[in-house]
């Protein structure tokens, strides 16, 4: 009943400070060495360290990942809703995802339809559903572009996230979405990924009652969509 799942969510809210406390530890020494705060170091203690650190935020942000899934089958996770702009939504994760693209040499374009704002949770929506939609796409693309969008679609605010990159089998297409789930092709070998992202997302998606979907096609692309009731 409500008791359980407030004491499972209790643990999980303590768990979660647990884990971070050494894993926050562990970065922020890394990243005292890199800064030469101990002294000169070689280049290969450096790329050593370096790696120390990467994986140390990598783990940390499967440590949020995880936590914030449980919270959701917990029951615990409540939306902050309040009046968003959608605009704003896809320009500040196409803000976030700038660098990433920049690096792999993508197009990063962003198209954008002005409309009346949208009951949601802003910070959630552009950080687990349209972040963790751009940085798949990002990573699962070699050449050409990404673009992030939003426009109405009759009763919906319908977003979405396109990319130029390796595609998706139709055999896979369902299943991307269900926890830990990772496509595995040799393509995928090379990129790490905790197939928690989309799962994620979903789940958010889910959450502002709405629903999410993937049209894709191998070595063309794909693009990952979600609508949400413009008036919920």
């Amino acid at each position: 009943g409500g008791g359980g799942s407030r004491i499972k969510s209790e643990f999980l809210a303590n768990m979660s400070h647990e884990l971070r406390t050494p894993m926050n530890a562990i970065t922020n020494f890394a990243s005292m060495v890199l800064d030469g705060v101990c002294g000169d170091i070689s280049d290969d203690v450096r790329d050593v360290v370096g790696e120390i650190d990467d994986n140390g935020e990598r783990l940390l942000e499967l440590i949020n990942d995880v936590l914030d899934l449980s919270k959701i089958e917990a029951g615990a996770m409540q939306l902050e809703r309040a009046p968003c702009d959608p605009a704003a939504c896809v320009e500040n994760a196409a803000g976030a995802m700038e660098h990433g693209a920049r690096e792999k040499g993508l197009q990063l374009r962003t198209q954008i339809e002005e409309m009346p704002s949208l009951l949601a949770d802003e910070r959630r929506l552009t950080q687990h559903v349209l972040i963790n939609l751009a940085k798949n796409a990002i990573k699962f693309t070699e050449a050409g572009s990404v673009e992030i969008g939003v426009r109405r679609d009759e009763g919906d605010v319908l977003f979405w996230v396109r990319d130029t990159g390796i595609g998706i089998a139709e055999a896979d297409q369902e299943r991307i979405f269900e926890t830990f789930h990772q496509v595995d092709t040799s393509m995928t070998r090379q990129t790490e990924g905790t197939g928690l992202g989309l799962a994620i997302a979903r789940k958010f998606v889910e959450l502002h009652r709405g629903r999410i979907w993937v049209d894709s096609e191998e070595g063309v692309g794909s693009t990952f969509s979600f609508a949400i009731p413009a008036s919920t």
